[in-house]
């Protein structure tokens, strides 16, 4: 009996010091929803101006405010469309298409197959394609590099 009295002192005690050095359910709660409401003004302001949003992850977007927390930032593109199934291929004004494929890749993972690209001068997608099997298929390193490039340029010129 004793030692479940030890237990329940010793959950209370590390109860408190959770709701003191990260927050009760409530405030990491609220946090998150600042940090969604945050993303949905920016891409309204943004709305026209580019083809993509700017999604906050990772711990902080969880509300956990660490020394170590990590605040990435995720972008999705809107000119972008990946598609799972072949009967949906036809090509869309302003859009590029993608086919994921899943065939002999591992689990979780995926091979982006390049389909059809319209009026898309501010990103061209298929200079960053290599050819492979029977297509033309985005790599992950030619996006990488493409996409530090975009946030050194964009870095820059906000200085």
């Amino acid at each position: 009996m004793a030692e479940d009295t030890d237990i329940a002192s010793i959950s209370y005690k590390l109860y408190k010091i959770v709701n003191r050095e990260i927050g009760s359910k409530e405030i990491i709660k609220i946090r998150r929803t600042v940090n969604k409401v945050s993303d949905k003004l920016e891409q309204e302001e943004n709305r026209g101006l580019c083809n993509h949003d700017h999604l906050s992850s990772g711990s902080r977007a969880e509300g956990f405010r660490f020394p170590t927390s990590d605040d990435d930032q995720m972008i999705v593109y809107n000119t972008i469309k990946v598609i799972m199934d072949d009967s949906t291929i036809q090509p869309i004004a302003n859009i590029t298409l993608l086919k994921m494929e899943i065939d002999q890749t591992r689990p979780g993972f995926c091979i982006l197959r390049f389909v059809s690209q319209d009026n898309m001068p501010d990103l061209d997608i298929v200079e960053l394609c290599v050819p492979y099997k029977d297509g033309l298929y985005l790599t992950n390193t030619s996006w990488k590099n493409r996409s530090a490039r975009f946030i050194q340029d964009s870095y820059t010129w906000s200085l």
